[in-house]
């Protein structure tokens, strides 16, 4: 029997006759208090508490090796990024996923100008030749814009609009106001021009 008064404690499962101490037993393993063996920890852990066998919600570090990370939700809980609820978290320093801004669909940090990829399905999109990361919606994106559906970015109209719609980049133009600061106006017989 191992001296459990000095931190002596078998490893549950193992035959060697050997007793470790906290500072002794290899990493993944906890000692269970009530049966006084080592334990080892649920695989989403690599260090947990007491009661981390089976729960892996008593993680005190995740097992990063099988992409392991805490849970944006459940304190202690490590899970893998297809388990998340969505797609929209990112993983921060403390090997926590956190939710991305509302404009994201993925990013590498919590504010708007993290952005990967909009949130197109809810509106947002980036904007031509803009390397901000910042997704924008049709009342954020400002005067002299239009969406381009095919493409899924917001484009510059033709510098003759001050608003266009799709296809405002051509000089022909397709204006819903003329750029008057420019001097131009809408032509007479062209619809847009």
């Amino acid at each position: 029997s191992c001296f459990n008064s000095k931190g002596y404690f078998f490893k549950e499962s193992d035959s060697s006759n050997i007793c470790y101490t906290k500072t002794s037993i290899e990493i993944g393993y906890y000692l269970d208090g009530s049966s006084n063996l080592f334990k080892k920890c649920n695989l989403r852990c690599l260090t947990c508490n007491n009661g981390g066998t089976n729960d892996a919600s008593n993680c005190e570090n995740c097992n990063n090796n099988n992409n392991y990370h805490f849970s944006p939700n459940v304190p202690n809980h490590c899970v893998l990024f297809d388990e998340l609820p969505n797609v929209n978290y990112y993983l921060d320093h403390t090997d926590k996923y956190r939710i991305c801004h509302q404009s994201c669909l993925e990013c590498i940090g919590p504010n708007n100008n993290d952005c990967t990829n909009c949130y197109n399905s809810n509106g947002y999109y980036f904007k031509e030749n803009d390397n901000s990361n910042i997704c924008y919606t049709t009342n954020t994106i400002g005067i002299g814009y239009y969406l381009d559906v095919a493409n899924k970015k917001f484009k510059r109209c033709n510098n003759r609009c001050l608003s266009c719609n799709s296809g405002g980049t051509d000089t022909s133009s397709n204006c819903l106001k003329c750029n008057n600061s420019k001097e131009y106006h809408f032509e007479p017989t062209k619809t847009g021009h």
